[in-house]
């Protein structure tokens, strides 16, 4: 039962655990802004307004027994999401459901879902959920099927229902242990199957918000594969066995080379109008390709350096807000700088 805080980037953790957190397993942790977020252990939530200062337990709007919270997502100061599984006073049978607390129907204490699909094949018990936006949300658990709430933007059905989307149906059931949507579109998530007592992670992928699913990629040797991705570029990977694991995506190319020049971008992130500063000792030119987090170019062209430090512009402002890739190289070497738009 430990909370630790950073202040300076993670060069340095203060436990800010509270006396009133009593279970000893915490599950999760999610913050809407640097004072709003919300931590569960296995059955009890608790919101904290100041930072991680003080914790106040929240309630439900029924009363549910036998709950297991396995996973937590934050939409905004006031919208939070448990997946998990959950008991009513009046059923022998504990069934997966998603609770949440929405500004206009729990201002103060968290519902179950609507008339969704948790329970169309089996007894499923949620491990995972994510936000791909304010009112798109992906849920997966023990059962390979991963359920999707797609919400009417102002409408008041936030709570569902959640419908399957997708059924790995394997002999041996794949867990869904993680799920990350950079972009309303790009999203992925991990399980693991076991091959000659041997487990490997398996990464699938999406670029039309779960409409389809790609081929999996392969990690041998991991198992409970847990996955992060900030963009549609770059996920980190994680499991039982020590390791750490970085995929990048192909759109760009990148290579093992890195640029000896020094350069930065700001401001990082833009309203629209960015710079981009280079400094050189060579009289040379540098390739520069601008692109959204679909993979589409929005710019690109050839820069000519003078040998000290030169100033470059580029503009997003006619550009949605989102993730892009700044790649500029050079005969010698590559770097790719991610731009955030907002």
């Amino acid at each position: 039962k430990t909370i630790l805080k950073t202040t300076d980037g993670g060069s340095n953790w203060v436990d800010i655990t509270p006396d009133n957190i009593v279970n000893s397993q915490l599950v999760d942790i999610a913050f809407a802004n640097a004072n709003t977020g919300w931590v569960i252990n296995t059955d009890l939530i608790y919101i904290t307004n100041d930072g991680g200062t003080t914790w106040t337990e929240e309630n439900y709007q029924e009363d549910y027994s036998l709950l297991s919270h396995k996973a937590l997502a934050v939409t905004s100061d006031s919208t939070a999401y448990v997946a998990g599984k959950r008991k009513r006073p009046t059923s022998s049978s504990a069934y997966a459901d998603v609770f949440n607390k929405r500004p206009f129907e729990a201002p103060v204490s968290f519902g179950a879902s609507v008339a969704s699909e948790f329970n169309s094949f089996d007894l499923d018990n949620l491990k995972s959920i994510a936000f791909a936006s304010a009112t798109a949300g992906y849920a997966g658990g023990e059962l390979g099927i991963i359920y999707k709430l797609e919400a009417i933007p102002g409408e008041n059905n936030l709570s569902g229902p959640w419908n399957k989307i997708l059924d790995l149906e394997p002999a041996n059931f794949q867990t869904i242990n993680s799920i990350s949507f950079p972009t309303e579109d790009d999203g992925m998530f991990s399980t693991s199957v076991e091959v000659s007592g041997n487990s490997i992670a398996l990464i699938y992928n999406t670029s039309n918000a779960g409409a389809d699913w790609a081929t999996p990629d392969s990690i041998p040797d991991l198992s409970i594969p847990i996955l992060f991705a900030p963009d549609p570029f770059y996920t980190w990977v994680v499991g039982l066995g020590g390791k750490i694991y970085k995929g990048v995506s192909t759109l760009v190319g990148i290579n093992d080379l890195e640029l000896t020049m020094g350069f930065s971008v700001y401001p990082n992130p833009t309203t629209g109008i960015f710079k981009v500063e280079i400094v050189s000792e060579n009289n040379e030119t540098i390739n520069y390709l601008l692109i959204d987090a679909s993979g589409r170019e929005i710019e690109n062209g050839v820069w000519n350096l003078n040998g000290s430090t030169s100033l470059f512009s580029l503009d997003l402002s006619d550009s949605k807000n989102g993730m892009y890739l700044l790649k500029i190289s050079t005969t010698t070497g590559q770097s790719v700088i991610r731009i955030s738009k907002n």
